[in-house]
């Protein structure tokens, strides 16, 4: 008969399961010269079931570092139950039956681990969908579902912040909603535009702060289009153009703004010419028809068909020819001497007429060359002593030859 030895031989299972802990087991070695015809080889299917258990503790601490505990826990706890009965199959040598736990342990591992993108997926998904529907408690726990699966993902990170927010920026805008209500945009722009900084991807937040922002737009366009016109009425210019370029600045391409900034240009130009024609008016009364001249032209360069402009250029261009005509000769009065300047400066009086009693400097150059005239035109005596011998010639009035004594009227 073939002899059986037994012995107590204590092994202890490596467990990073949770659920209990595994106990020294006493296992029963029996060594047999051979198995019988047909048996199974116990110490194969023992080889077995450790190794399916090294396998499936390997792949669940890989797990548990990867935080499957958080996303996976209803999976971990299944896998650790059929990992603790295969335990328990083990301590009573049933190896085989314990193989056959430890390797479905396993496979629900493997089956959790290969779900895992497409739980990163439901988990992103489902947290979008309860931050659109403002259940904020309900997306953070989705959302951190995702980092637990995928720690540093962008969206999750994104979205986790997101709802963590939105409880105040709904709040932030019930505060800008009821003060849009009370009229008083400047508040309620200000809450919405905190509640849009904590989120920017909220589009009700973003709309209404666009909506309030574009109401006081409009209300500060309007008012400046008010005092624009307004001072434009009463030709306070400058504070029409303060107003008028806050206006654009607000609405640059409305065309009440260019109609009204072309209403001030014409302003502006009608304002220069009558300036100008004051200026022009002035100097004709100082008979300055040098800068009277200057100033209607720079009329006409502003408007060609300015009829008072042209009108009066002609005027004082004359008078400023006729003040050159009469300096001629009163700048040099000997001219007048010779007949046909005194021809000319007689023609000259004459032609100058009666200027009007405003025009004090051409009254008096031509009564100073009217008096020239005449003295001129009028002979004067003259008395000539000769010594007899030198023979004399007198101007316009001839050859007298050898004299003592001579008397003529002349002109001198």
């Amino acid at each position: 008969m073939t002899g059986v030895q037994t012995c107590a031989l204590p092994i202890l299972l490596p467990r990073l399961v949770s659920g209990p802990a595994t106990v020294p087991v006493q296992t029963a070695v029996t060594t047999e010269e051979a198995p019988l015809p047909g048996a199974t080889d116990p110490a194969l299917e023992r080889s077995k079931a450790e190794l399916a258990l090294q396998s499936y503790l390997m792949l669940r601490a890989r797990l548990e570092l990867a935080n499957a505990m958080r996303w996976g826990e209803v999976e971990m706890n299944e896998v650790a139950y059929m990992a603790t009965e295969g335990d328990r199959l083990f301590g009573q040598r049933q190896f085989t039956l314990a193989a056959e736990r430890y390797s479905a342990a396993l496979q629900g591992l493997e089956q959790l681990e290969s779900e895992r993108g497409m739980r990163l997926a439901a988990a992103l998904e489902s947290g979008s969908l309860a931050l659109d529907a403002n259940e904020s408690e309900v997306a953070i726990q989705h959302f951190e579902t995702a980092l637990a699966i995928e720690p540093g993902n962008e969206p999750a990170q994104t979205g986790l912040r997101r709802a963590q927010a939105r409880t105040e920026v709904l709040r932030l805008m019930a505060v800008g909603y009821q003060a849009e209500q009370s009229d008083d945009y400047a508040a309620a722009q200000t809450a919405l535009r905190t509640a849009v900084q904590l989120d920017q991807a909220y589009t009700p937040a973003t709309d209404a702060l666009q909506r309030v922002t574009q109401e006081i737009i409009e209300r500060a366009f309007r008012d400046a289009m008010s005092r624009a016109l307004a001072a434009l009425d009463k030709g306070n210019l400058t504070a029409a153009d303060t107003a008028l370029d806050e206006a654009a600045g607000l609405k640059p391409n409305e065309a009440v703004v260019r109609d009204t900034q072309q209403q001030l240009q014409l302003a502006r130009r009608q304002n220069k010419l009558s300036r100008l024609r004051r200026q022009a008016v002035e100097k004709s009364r100082d008979e300055d028809w040098r800068a009277v001249a200057g100033l209607y032209l720079n009329v006409i360069a502003i408007t060609p068909n300015a009829g008072f402009a042209r009108e009066g250029l002609a005027r004082a261009q004359d008078r400023l020819r006729l003040h050159q005509q009469l300096d001629y000769y009163l700048d040099n009065p000997t001219r007048v001497y010779s007949d046909q300047p005194l021809a000319s400066a007689e023609q000259l009086v004459k032609s100058a007429g009666q200027p009007p009693a405003s025009e004090t400097r051409l009254i008096g150059k031509i009564e100073r060359l009217r008096q020239l005239v005449a003295t001129a035109r009028t002979p004067l005596p003259v008395t000539l002593y000769s010594d007899g011998l030198t023979s004399v010639t007198i101007y316009r009035v001839g050859r007298l030859g050898e004299i003592g004594r001579a008397s003529c009227r002349e002109r001198v």
